[in-house]
């Protein structure tokens, strides 16, 4: 049995993904002690055909599962499901893993049976001001709590106990866009008992938004989320109100103009994109808000999944 199974969830970005498993292929953890499985969301691309048929070219065991189109979150269950080992990493098809991220992400994890998981430290891939914004606002890192616990960590760079995901029933599958899966499983963890830990040398690179407009569709995908959580009952939505925009602005741009860690010629740019980020999540909150309350299904099980090992 190998030691960690790596789950990558894709959808039509072939060309990332390879980049992707290319980046693990040069891990430092030993290739015969993690698997790679890779699960395409319905892409129905050639280039995914031709990823199924160069599994044997990796120095790790790489398989290939295909659903229709359903989401990340239900593409993650189908890779728990199908998971060979007691340890599962999530990376997503738009990163590139450091080397050593596989063999620091273990050598954080400390065998205790109350965590849940552990979450790496994500940076931007590219140089770019929007890129840097994202790093600056840390929307891809461990979310702690004021309190000082860890809310939840993010799919681009975890490591999770398979028994605990499977326990609460892996993500939401309502939940069908990228974000808001996360905060809803962290939640679900934290509610049976579980706690997460941070793993600052487990690195990985993210395809972070290139434009204003990425990144504005970004937050409103987060802002759904947030709405989602707040259906499913374990989560505290946003308030949605012209009171919660101002605070939010006002909070994230004291932050932005006072504080010393952003460069005087990103103030004013930081700021733009801060308002771009609170009107998307918000927009996203009332958009979703407005949508029939879903029926709720977590369970990470799929019907005949077409494999390629």
């Amino acid at each position: 049995m190998t030691r960690i199974s790596v789950i990558i969830p894709t959808y039509q970005r072939p060309e990332s993904l390879f980049r992707c498993l290319l980046a693990l292929a040069n891990q430092t953890f030993a290739p015969n002690q993690f698997e790679v499985i890779v699960v395409d969301d319905g892409s129905g691309t050639e280039a995914i055909e031709q990823i199924k048929n160069s599994t044997k070219d990796f120095p790790f065991s790489l398989e290939v599962l295909s659903q229709p189109n359903q989401g990340p979150a239900a593409a993650r269950n189908l890779g728990i499901e199908q998971a060979q080992s007691p340890l599962i990493a999530f990376t997503d098809d738009d990163c590139v893993p450091e080397p050593e991220w596989l063999e620091a992400l273990e050598a954080a994890w400390t065998g205790s049976p109350d965590c849940a998981g552990i979450g790496g430290f994500t940076y931007r891939l590219e140089e770019q001001q929007v890129a840097r914004y994202i790093d600056y606002a840390g929307s891809l890192q461990p979310n702690r709590h004021p309190a000082g616990y860890l809310n939840y960590i993010v799919t681009c760079n975890a490591l999770f106990q398979r028994e605990a995901l499977l326990k609460v029933g892996g993500f939401e599958t309502q939940v069908r866009w990228a974000g808001g899966e996360e905060p809803i499983l962290g939640a679900r963890l934290r509610e049976a008992g579980y706690h997460f830990l941070e793993a600052p040398a487990a690195r990985v690179q993210h395809q972070h938004p290139r434009s204003w407009q990425a990144l504005f569709r970004m937050f409103w995908r987060y802002g759904r989320g947030e709405w989602a959580g707040t259906q499913s009952g374990v989560r505290k939505g946003y308030s949605g109100n012209l009171l919660y925009f101002i605070k939010l602005f006002l909070l994230d741009g004291w932050s932005i103009l006072m504080g010393p860690r952003v460069k005087w010629k990103d103030k004013i740019p930081f700021l733009l994109l801060s308002t771009v980020k609170a009107l998307g999540s918000i927009s996203g909150w009332r958009y979703q808000r407005s949508q029939p309350p879903p029926q709720t299904e977590t369970s990470p099980s799929a019907p005949d999944p077409q494999t390629v090992t």
